[in-house]
């Protein structure tokens, strides 16, 4: 009786052990279950942050490159010529008119002076108005030996002449460099700019500017994008002989029309796109007229500048030329019908200019597109991914009844949850091709499997 006791309590011992064991580990399996589950979906979840993260990346760069391309740089090229250059004001004005925006501005001799004001932020109006208060035949005509401007000391006992010689220490006597000296010019340009002393880089200038000048020790074109605005207008408009070289630096610089009077390769240089110029370059004279003093200059100039125009018009994308062929390079008489003849130029070639500037937009999108085409995101985001564990659990109730029989390890076996993929579904269709192939070769693996 003893015995049986003992035996009884073992059993009931071994019984509740036993179910404790058997409720562990269905606990586990299904703790197991969830958890991997859980895991799937982190994964799952870090994977498209991941993807979005990245799209976002991309689509910011998409965003700063299309604001970047929004419309075509536009480049103005405006070419010396005296008293021509004026024409440029109304091909200012009737570009304004049509609202068509300048981007970059070069400019050389009475072009660079136009261009200057411009970009400085003159509108044609007011830079029309400035041009009618420069006495412009003082400016051209006034000698070194002009007596207005001289202190009544000096005045006395020296008589007005044309040239005055020179001599040093030594008795060595040599002629002045020009009739009249730059400094004249210079101080006017102080008087215009004055308000944007300040600036010394062109680049800051409301639009971005070059000026041209060239070097008198080597003949080069310098596209000066930065120093004193001023001096660097008086070295690009100095008329060899009229006006003495300016010195910038360590070198000397006279009119930018002997060296490149027509600089389209300076406004490419900066960025433009699209490259409109205007062109009131010095014809060469008719050989059988009379030559005087300033149409030998002009000759001078004409001959130089017509050794780079022709290349640089050839580089512009479109070339509008004034009707100014019948105006003098010195007459400043009628400032009026010289920008008119600007105008009416502008107009007429206004059509084209449009059309080109819609041409090239269209381009620029086109290269744009192309750009964002190579750019794909590589990765998509995946919705869901359909998986099923295996509801063997399920047939394993709680108050599953264990009997004495089925009391060891061997008779009972517990099956472990198993994930299956069955089913992938992404959010955006549009997805690369390939990518997408390649994640459902990833998933045709391991579908309908037990991982």
């Amino acid at each position: 009786m003893h015995f049986k006791k003992i035996t009884a309590v073992f059993n009931i011992f071994f019984i509740l052990l036993y179910s404790t064991s058997f409720s562990n580990n269905i606990n586990d399996n299904l703790t197991v279950a969830t958890s991997t589950n859980e895991d799937q979906e982190i994964t799952l979840l870090e994977n498209n942050i991941l993807i979005l993260q990245k799209k976002l990346e991309l689509l910011k760069e998409r965003k700063k490159t299309k604001k970047l391309y929004k419309k075509p740089k536009i480049g103005l090229v405006l070419s010396g010529g005296g008293a021509r250059g004026l024409a440029h004001i109304g091909i200012l004005r009737e570009l304004e008119r049509n609202n068509i925006k300048i981007d970059y501005i070069t400019g050389t001799s009475m072009g660079a002076v136009i261009g200057a004001l411009y970009s400085v932020g003159y509108t044609p109006d007011e830079i029309e108005k400035i041009a009618e208060t420069i006495d412009f035949n003082s400016v051209f005509t006034k000698t070194q030996s002009d007596r207005q401007n001289l202190p009544l000391e000096k005045k006395i006992g020296n008589k007005q002449s044309m040239l005055t010689l020179k001599y040093d220490n030594n008795m060595h006597f040599y002629l002045p460099k020009s009739l009249n000296n730059s400094n004249n010019i210079y101080f006017i340009f102080k008087k215009i700019f004055w308000k944007f002393e300040g600036i010394k880089d062109f680049d800051k200038l409301p639009i971005p500017l070059r000026v041209i000048a060239t070097d008198i020790n080597t003949g080069a074109a310098k596209a000066f994008s930065k120093g004193d605005l001023s001096r660097v207008l008086s070295a690009s408009i100095a008329i060899p002989t009229i006006f003495s070289p300016v010195k910038i630096d360590n070198s000397e610089y006279i009119d930018g029309m002997m060296a490149r009077n027509f600089p389209v390769q300076d406004a490419l240089s900066m960025g433009a796109d699209i490259v409109i110029g205007s062109d009131v370059g010095i014809i060469l004279k008719d050989e059988n007229k009379e030559f005087d003093i300033m149409t030998t200059f002009t000759q001078i100039l004409a001959l130089a500048s017509a050794k780079s125009s022709p290349t640089q018009r050839g580089l512009s994308t479109i070339v509008i030329s004034p009707k100014v062929e019948d105006i003098s390079t010195t007459d400043f008489s009628n400032i009026n019908r010289i920008v008119v003849r600007g105008e009416e130029a502008a107009a007429n070639s206004m059509d084209k200019i449009k059309s080109i500037i819609k041409a090239k937009k269209k381009e620029l999108n086109n290269r744009f597109q192309e750009s964002n085409n190579s750019k794909n995101i590589t990765g998509s985001v995946i919705d869901s991914v359909t998986t099923n564990v295996d509801s063997s659990l399920s047939n394993i109730s709680q108050d599953t009844e264990i009997n004495k029989e089925a009391n060891t390890s061997d008779n009972i076996s517990f099956v472990q949850p198993k994930i299956i993929f069955s089913e992938i579904n992404f959010k955006n269709d549009d997805i690369n091709i390939k990518n997408k192939d390649t994640i459902l070769d990833i998933f045709k693996k391991y579908k309908g499997k037990p991982l």
